[in-house]
């Protein structure tokens, strides 16, 4: 693939008698730009079809970017996330924690945790969340993974209450 710049030569009484040009190869910068373009939708379909909610959050706790899966889980459209910042979804006991949380990742601490957010309805529901800090755009950011772990809060009460009752069943037996 190249790429040319071409003048025309001409002499004192103005006919053209030849002409200049100059080509460069540019393969090279075309080869480039695919291999951009393929990595941007790799990683756009990595992003936009995960079933975790992914998300990129500023210092300040702004939610920066989410994917579908994100928004789904706290019941929000794409549209409405936008503007949002993590004390929105948060409850009080989960916001208290997010400022020591969000400079220990921006220091580079890759962090797994548990928290409560509000889902749109208003109910309560776990997640846990795997965040890290990357750089985008030269600036630092959070990026992070939530799963609602609903259901296995939910398999680990029950197990606990059928540890007590077999316990009390023991005692009784005792």
């Amino acid at each position: 693939i190249a790429n040319g710049l071409a003048t025309v030569v001409r002499d004192e009484n103005g006919q053209a008698i030849g002409y200049q040009s100059a080509v460069l190869d540019i393969t090279g910068r075309k080869r480039t730009e695919e291999a951009l373009r393929q990595s941007e939708a790799r990683y756009r379909a990595l992003f936009d079809l995960a079933n975790d909610g992914i998300f990129l959050l500023s210092g300040d706790g702004d939610l920066l970017s989410v994917n579908e899966a994100f928004a789904r889980m706290h019941g929000y459209s794409m549209n409405e996330m936008q503007p949002m910042n993590l004390k929105d979804l948060d409850t009080p006991e989960s916001s208290q924690l997010a400022p020591a949380r969000i400079r220990r990742l921006l220091a580079g601490e890759p962090m797994t945790f548990e928290v409560e957010h509000y889902h749109k309805d208003g109910h309560v529901f776990p997640l846990e969340v795997s965040a890290s800090k990357i750089s985008l755009g030269g600036q630092s950011v959070v990026q992070g993974f939530h799963r609602d772990i609903t259901e296995r809060k939910r398999a680990e009460a029950e197990k606990e209450k059928l540890q007590a009752q077999l316990t009390q069943s023991q005692k009784m037996e005792s």
